[in-house]
């Protein structure tokens, strides 16, 4: 096993090596709470890693995992909370030396509704204080307003999320987090979700940034199901796959 990991990390850089990144896809989203409406970010690049048929390699430093399809970099967080991501996306953009405006961040869009898309390059039509927190927060970990943003409709949850934003949660706030984060996104707009926001994006990455696919989208989908059902079967560079692995790359 541990040879078969040497090898895949050994492809991995290989292919890091001889592709230039053009794009960069940051999904926002908690890492272990995938399918909630705040992970949409998070679940659209797994998707697209699925769809690419490549696999994350873990970046210690940059507390965040890459999965590099031809000349697009997918890049997922491995934080709690989505406040914290802008350093995995620092990180990531450090590690792969593209500029700012070749960033694009997929985040949950609050207010937004189900399954549907809003791009746009400011912040300063963002409404809810959450998400302009989020944002405001890469923009000055890139030192730059320049990244281009899409939001996925999730719908106006009745609970605050600007809770989410604390790295250090009240008491009376737990269970209200709890909560936010077990709440995925409604499994009868899934279809929709994969349908109308999710293959269009592709669509535009694979025509407009080099992203190179190999999977169809419905086995794509069978693959996030099985690795869903075994997840440490799933191979990179450096496993992540327990609280306590996670803890341990985001305490460095």
């Amino acid at each position: 096993y541990q040879r078969r990991v040497r090898d895949h990390t050994s492809d991995l850089r290989r292919e890091m090596s001889s592709t230039r990144v053009r794009k960069l896809v940051f999904g926002v989203g908690n890492y272990f709470w995938q399918n909630s409406r705040e992970s949409l970010g998070v679940r659209f690049v797994e998707y697209a890693r699925a769809r690419a048929g490549v696999r994350w390699q873990t970046l210690h430093a940059s507390r965040a995992a890459l999965a590099q399809a031809g000349d697009v970099a997918l890049i997922k967080p491995l934080t709690y909370v989505p406040s914290d991501n802008w350093r995995a996306l620092a990180g990531a953009v450090a590690h792969t030396r593209v500029s700012a405006a070749d960033v694009v961040v997929v985040h949950a869009g609050l207010g937004l509704p189900p399954a549907t898309i809003s791009s746009s390059e400011s912040s300063s039509e963002i409404s809810d204080e959450a998400t302009l927190a989020l944002l405001t927060s890469m923009e000055q970990a890139l030192h730059s307003t320049t990244f281009s943003r899409i939001a996925i409709g999730i719908g106006a949850p009745a609970l605050r999320p600007e809770v989410l934003l604390s790295m250090q949660f009240h008491t009376d706030d737990v269970k209200l987090v709890e909560r936010f984060l077990s709440n995925r996104f409604p499994p009868e707009l899934d279809a929709a979700l994969v349908h109308d926001v999710f293959e269009p994006l592709i669509d535009s990455l694979h025509r407009n940034a080099g992203l190179r696919l190999r999977r169809s989208s419905a086995d794509a989908l069978a693959l996030l199901e099985a690795e869903r059902r075994a997840p440490s079967e799933q191979l990179v560079d450096d496993q992540v796959t327990t609280q306590e692995d996670v803890a341990a790359v985001t305490a460095s």
